[in-house]
């Protein structure tokens, strides 16, 4: 065997070593399945070899190949590998000293990191908005931080990371299915701050948590070289659950940091669990609060006295030609909410009001931040799942329930760290064990339950609606093992506090099951939220009445009510007792109960 020849061996079988380690595996965000093992990347253009995608080896060969030919061009942008791959480069040649690579210049690359590179790093998180499907559970990106851009107002200009849906389609129900089942590309995006708000249609009625984190100058380093091998080289398929904004975010900082969070968010990736991991790897240096114009505007709106504010409606309407310091400081609030809630879309009327008053107000001297009460940050909110036990009547016999949640939050948790009565549940089932007849039932399925309830006010009117696609037995009925299909959409208004709420909503329910007539049921329904929240005690009233406009079968009822109450108090962070009570009826025999329940338990969070 010659000189060459062993020389090559050796080589080879330290690549076949190298190959498996853990860093490797996380430049090429390769994924260890049960099934299957390959990288999560799904561009031809972030491999060097045919079959880098699936085989460790061949892609790390590929790469050291690549990196001796300086003179030839690879991936999209048409540069050197060297280029390309900056820290592949800078992991190759650590591990690899005895190969002596040419050396080649990177300007665009060189210059790129220049702008985008700062002193320290900071995970922001836009808390969740539940009328954009691709938002409703938050939003993460990474921020660079300039020493010279520490100043609020030049933050903007400092770049951000964030992985996204590449989509041209409207936020709405086909682009969440869409989301849900992987019907888009992700890209990793950097810019500017400001860009990256402007981009979120609704993010001003969203507030902002910045999480500053502790990494080296090393760990920034190289965190800027492999988001440019992403930025410039790669695409992922992108689902809403688990190959979303946190989970790339998580693998890009598992990958300087050399830990393994990560892995621990497999499966599917919440925000909020993303910010409690990183808090327990004692990443978080510090917590900034920024809050929604929204809510800066209602601050300084509350603080007016009723005579101010009576001036703020007369100079709303141009009946008016002067106001105070504190009822001009308000409208320029409000004026700037409005805004940039219609995404700077508004008439030449608004423009020349807003312009009115921004001069009325600099002639009063300086404007005053409006003082917002901090709330909880979302890391410090209750854990996304929930697993509920217990014990009761059913229809008078005696009954276990089992109810699992894995995601994510109900009118009936702690509202701490959430958006104030929001409801976002996804996949929930109850199973109910009849102890008289010992038998196992199925009592409700929920694929989807979602409720935004914005607090309705005559300066910001906006609708509340629900969504909710259930499989569950008809109740109305009294058949219990008998199941029908529904999906139920309303809309309507909501008033609430801290302490209260009140919610009316009406629209449409399609039912299914082979026993109705023509299979379906189709009507009006109305839906009626209730809400009290007290002494670390909540309790929630929901009813609903159902019209069926479809003509039934002779054994089928064309209306029925539904009512549930329910009382959770929290006795510690996970665990809370809970009391349930559930009656439907049909409303012309109110009197008799089709079903009722009343269930005393325990729920737990994890």
């Amino acid at each position: 065997m010659s000189l060459h020849s062993r020389a090559s061996d050796v080589l080879d079988d330290k690549i076949k070593k190298v190959s498996n380690e853990h860093y490797w595996k996380k430049l090429i965000h390769f994924h260890d399945g049960y099934l299957n093992s390959e990288s999560y990347a799904d561009s031809d253009s972030f491999f060097l070899s045919p079959v880098g995608k699936i085989d460790l080896s061949e892609e790390l060969k590929s790469t050291i190949n690549a990196f001796k030919k300086i003179d030839k061009s690879y991936t999209p942008q048409k540069i050197p590998a060297q280029c390309a791959f900056p820290e592949r480069l800078k992991f190759i040649r650590e591990k690899f000293p005895e190969i002596n690579f040419k050396e080649t210049d990177c300007p665009y690359f060189q210059q790129w990191k220049k702008a985008v590179k700062g002193e320290s790093l900071s995970l922001v998180f836009a808390s969740s908005f539940v009328n954009n499907p691709s938002s409703m559970f938050g939003h993460t990106f990474l921020k660079f931080n300039k020493k010279e851009n520490e100043s609020l107002s030049k933050d903007m200009f400092n770049y951000v990371v964030a992985f996204s849906a590449k989509a041209n389609d409207t936020p709405g129900i086909l682009y969440a299915i869409k989301g849900l089942f992987g019907g888009y590309k992700g890209i990793v995006d950097v810019q500017p701050f400001y860009l990256t708000l402007r981009e979120y249609s609704k993010v001003e009625s969203r507030d902002i948590w910045e999480y500053k984190l502790n990494l080296t100058e090393d760990q920034l380093d190289s965190l800027v070289n492999h988001i440019w091998e992403l930025y410039a080289n790669a695409n992922f398929d992108y689902y809403f659950f688990d190959e979303n904004c946190t989970s790339m975010l998580a693998r890009v900082l598992a990958l300087v940091t050399n830990e393994a969070f990560d892995e621990e968010m497999e499966g599917y990736a919440l925000p909020t669990d993303f910010l409690r991991i990183l808090k327990t790897y004692k990443l978080v240096e510090s917590t900034n609060y920024f809050p929604s114009l929204r809510k800066q505007f209602f601050a300084s709106y509350k603080i007016l006295s009723a005579d101010q504010k009576k001036s703020f409606q007369q100079l709303l309407d141009d009946n008016l030609h002067e106001g105070d310091n504190k009822t001009l400081n308000s409208l320029v609030h409000y004026f700037d909410y409005i805004r940039h809630d219609h995404e700077n879309i508004v008439s030449k009327e608004f423009q020349l009001k807003q312009k009115k008053i921004l001069s009325m107000a600099s002639k009063k001297g300086i404007l005053e931040q409006a003082k917002v009460s901090i709330p909880v940050s979302p890391d410090n909110g209750h854990l996304p799942s929930r697993l509920d036990l217990f014990y009761g009547k059913v229809n008078d016999q005696e009954s276990l329930s089992f109810n699992l949640r894995p995601s994510f939050h109900s009118l009936i948790d702690p509202g701490e760290g959430y958006e104030p009565w929001s409801h976002i549940e996804f996949f929930n089932f109850q199973l109910m064990y009849n102890m008289d007849e010992k038998e196992v039932d199925l009592n409700e399925l929920i694929i989807a339950n979602i409720q935004s309830l914005p607090d309705f006010k005559l300066l910001d009117t906006n609708t509340s609606w629900s969504l909710d696609v259930k499989v569950r037995p008809i109740f109305e009925e009294s058949k219990l093992s008998s199941h029908k299909g529904s999906i139920n959409l309303n809309m309507g208004l909501s008033k609430h506090s801290e302490l209260f709420l009140i919610s009316i909503m009406t629209g449409a329910r399609l039912e299914g099951h082979s026993s109705f007539e023509n299979y379906f049921k189709l009507g009006p329904n109305v839906k009626l939220n209730l809400g009290l929240n007290i002494f670390n005690t909540k309790i929630i009233l929901e009813s609903s009445y159902f019209y069926s406009l479809l003509k039934p079968s002779i054994n089928n009822h064309r209306d029925y009510l539904e009512t549930r109450l329910q009382l959770s108090t929290q006795l510690s962070n996970t665990i809370s007792l809970r009391l349930e009570g559930k009656s439907i009826s049909r409303v012309g025999d109110i009197s008799k109960e089709a079903y009722k329940s009343y269930l005393l338990g325990f729920g737990m969070f994890y």
